[in-house]
This record gives C-alpha cells, sequence and structure tokens, in this order.
C-alpha cells in the first residue's frame, strides 16, 4: 500500500483544484455576507471578488492559521471554532457559505450539516465540496488517506444533506495527488467531457429547504 505521504499533497494538480474551486464559488456567490468554513490558510481567498461582499467571516480550528488570515485580510473577521459543536452565530446570519474539502475529515458531519442549516438565511447560497468516493484514485491505487474519515459517493451526499438542503446542481474539479505533464489541459478536458458522477472532485450547489 502506498503511504498518503508518499503523494504529492501540494502537487499543482492540488493547487489548480482549490483555485478552481473557488472561482466556481466566486461565480456562484453575490451580494451580501460571506463565511467560509474551515477556511484553513485562505489561499482559495486569492480567487474571490471580496469586494463584493458586505461582511467577509471565516472560521477554524487552527489558532496559527486565524493569526495569519487575520494580519493578511484585514477586512475580513476570523474566528476560532469547532465546526463539530455548535457554531457561534446567531440563526438566518449568512448569504452566502461555503465549506471546501472539510466534511471529509468529520466523524459526525450530520451535526455540521445542521448548523449549517441554522445559520444561512432561507434564501442563502451554499457550497461544499467534497471528494467522489466512487471515482477516488486512491482506492484504485491502494492508498489510504489518514486525515479522511469518511468520503461520499454522489449517492451518499445526497441522502447526508437531504434533510436539510436541496441539492441544485453539481459540478467537479480534476484533482490528483500526482503532477501530470499539461495538467492544465488535462483538467480542462476532464472537467468538460466528464459528466458530474465522474468527476473526482465534487462541487455541490446547495439551498435551504423550506
Amino acid at each position: 500500500m502506498i503511504k498518503f505521504t508518499e503523494v504529492g499533497h501540494n502537487s499543482k494538480s492540488r493547487v489548480r483544484a482549490n483555485k478552481r474551486r473557488y472561482e466556481l464559488i466566486n461565480d456562484y456567490f453575490t451580494q451580501g455576507n460571506f463565511l467560509d468554513i474551515g477556511c484553513g490558510d485562505c489561499k482559495g481567498w486569492d480567487y474571490l471578488d471580496l469586494k463584493k461582499f458586505k461582511q467577509i467571516m471565516g472560521i477554524d480550528i487552527n489558532k496559527e492559521l486565524i493569526k495569519k488570515n487575520k494580519k493578511k485580510f484585514k477586512k475580513a473577521k476570523f474566528y476560532e471554532m469547532d465546526v463539530t459543536k455548535k457554531l457561534k452565530f446567531k440563526d438566518n446570519s449568512f448569504d452566502n457559505i461555503c465549506c471546501v474539502e472539510l466534511i471529509e475529515h468529520l466523524k459526525k458531519p450530520e451535526i455540521l450539516i445542521k448548523e449549517l442549516f441554522k445559520i444561512i438565511k432561507p434564501e442563502g447560497k451554499l457550497i461544499i465540496t467534497t471528494p467522489n468516493k466512487s471515482v477516488s484514485i486512491k482506492k484504485f491505487f491502494k492508498i489510504k488517506n489518514p486525515y479522511h474519515v469518511r468520503e461520499f459517493s454522489i449517492k451518499e451526499f445526497k441522502e447526508l444533506v437531504s434533510k436539510y438542503f436541496d441539492l441544485i446542481k453539481i459540478k467537479h474539479v480534476f484533482c490528483t495527488a500526482w503532477d501530470l505533464p499539461f495538467i492544465n489541459t488535462i483538467s480542462y478536458l476532464y472537467e468538460k467531457i466528464m459528466p458530474s458522477f465522474l468527476g473526482t472532485g465534487m462541487v455541490y450547489y446547495l439551498k435551504p429547504k423550506k
């Protein structure tokens, strides 16, 4: 079995995939406020038009990343917060929420889904991205990612969110652990040609149930 540490976690493909995720988020989100759940180092924010948001917020459990983010993004607000517990925001607070490559790390993602439903506005927009278990390259090459508690097929993801959210549409980004020749061209063609259910990295567009 190939160890996950032997795979390029910061490969050009992964950097490109993260860029593409936030470009899709930027295209979908409009005016209002914005919350990034599990924002990490906020590298994806470089691809957002932050000026269109009235208020920008990010939460993460990592204290050091929160400190660094506060220095880089002066106008944004950052909070140290554990997403496995109750989120410390008022109900119906956010117009736009994204949760990028996070739920696969949680033992009980249903807790977060319920909290997202509470804090999003009735007409709010939510994007969740996560690997597609059915087309995971790790599955075929027997690579174990020790940081992923559970990955989801499209069907399993729908079941996870169905109580609180309607799935509007699905897109996907191509992501692999290795630096491949002509990665940008390969990624572009894969995303254009392949149907969503064959995507390696899923982008789910959601709205709260009435």
